[in-house]
């Protein structure tokens, strides 16, 4: 049977709401590192709790492209959603005792996740074109983060009552599940490869990659490891200054996914004016909501912080995304996305080594505000040089 256009969208957008998932640890990691049972744990170690699903996404983001020519697109995304479910009751049932199996329940969020968020970038450059694609590629951001925002929420209401049940939330996933089996097509369309451009930084020959794709892939590294710094700590510099309780970190991610879901409804809005510029825009006021909190300090300084974070978050990928989708030919599209998605989620896994050690050139026993400053001037000195490189590439595309 076909499927309508709002049909496909709907099961794309629902799959898209559960790559957050595993952001609720972003909440419960001053809670988790502080736990009594895991006091023995080295913090190299349980950090890993927070990083790993990025470490794991990265493999399986990759992979999602392989796997779905043999198994289909719909398929390889209701595997991943499975997967998702099965990571929340591991943590649910054994992870407050068991850290193995708390950092295993991590690995299967990044396992599913990277099913997903390939899949989820791709399908719209299947089945849609030009303004419609970029715009829906915003949506898409859009609906990770209003359901990274859900989620969250949820998530905060359930710590409450004991942290270990904000892994509850991925019981979500079962109408998610439904709603995708029953509006994505068996059958994919097939999409023939348009025309080589002549242009060595445009489209490229089938099965390579365009210097100006290679530079977007830098840019998302760099980026997505500077950019996760306030992630990774806003919850344990909440714990250290006394900022209120493992809820109200669960809010602050509620908070900042939700700005990042306004920044995706306007997306095509905001892309029609700045372009691709709109990752440049992303890197400053990121850097911005990391200054502010060091300046200022305080609850609602945290908050401002993930506001900023989360509305550069949504302006920076789909930006990425758009530009590596239009400048490779179609046939390898999903794969140049799941390459782009896996290193910038191998960034994250390794941002807090990453800042860890560019901070520790300037101080011994780096703190989080000197690692929120660190990352902040990389993200501002990455803003110059993405403005020219962004400069470039939209003049070639107007031309």
């Amino acid at each position: 049977m076909n499927k309508s256009a709002f049909q496909i969208k709907s099961a794309i957008m629902a799959g898209a709401m559960l790559l957050m998932t595993s952001n609720i640890i972003n909440g419960l990691f001053g809670t988790i590192a502080t736990w009594e049972p895991f006091s023995g744990i080295a913090p190299n170690i349980l950090i890993m709790v927070l990083t790993l699903p990025f470490m794991i996404n990265m493999v399986f983001s990759v992979l999602a492209g392989p796997i779905a020519k043999i198994i289909s697109k719909k398929v390889t995304m209701l595997a991943g959603i499975v997967v998702i479910l099965v990571a929340g009751i591991v943590a649910l049932v054994f992870g407050k005792s068991n850290f193995n199996l708390l950092l295993t329940a991590s690995a299967l969020f990044g396992v599913g996740q990277g099913l997903l968020s390939t899949l989820t970038m791709a399908l719209p450059a299947d089945y849609f074109e030009g303004q419609e694609r970029a715009a829906l590629m915003g949506l898409q951001s859009s609906f990770v983060n209003f359901g990274g925002m859900i989620i969250a929420f949820i998530g905060a209401l359930l710590s409450g009552i004991d942290w270990i049940y904000a892994y509850a939330v991925a019981f979500v996933t079962i109408p998610i599940f439904i709603l995708v089996s029953a509006n994505l097509p068996n059958k994919e369309r097939v999409r023939e490869d348009s025309p080589v451009a002549a242009d060595s930084n445009t489209t490229k020959a089938k099965g390579s990659f365009s210097s100006f794709v290679i530079i977007v892939l830098i840019i998302d590294i760099i980026y997505a490891a500077f950019m996760f710094t306030f992630s990774a700590n806003f919850s344990l510099y909440m714990t250290t200054y006394g900022l209120g309780t493992v809820t109200t970190a669960g809010l602050v991610q509620t908070v900042t996914s939700a700005l990042g879901g306004v920044a995706g409804i306007l997306y095509g809005k905001m892309f029609k004016g700045f372009k691709s510029q709109l990752a440049t825009f992303s890197f400053v006021i990121t850097a911005i909501g990391m200054i502010q909190l060091v300046v200022f300090g305080g609850l609602a300084n945290v908050f401002i912080a993930g506001i900023l974070s989360g509305f550069g978050l949504t302006c920076a990928i789909p930006t990425f995304f758009y530009n590596v989708s239009n400048n490779v030919a179609p046939s390898m599209a999903t794969i140049a996305l799941g390459i782009l998605n896996g290193v910038g989620a191998f960034a994250i896994f390794l941002s807090p080594n990453i800042v860890g050690a560019v901070t520790s050139i300037f101080m011994a026993e780096p703190t989080i505000e000197a690692k929120l400053i660190v990352s902040s001037v990389v993200l501002l000195a990455l803003a110059v040089v993405s403005f020219f490189v962004f400069s470039k590439s939209d003049k070639k595309a107007a031309a």
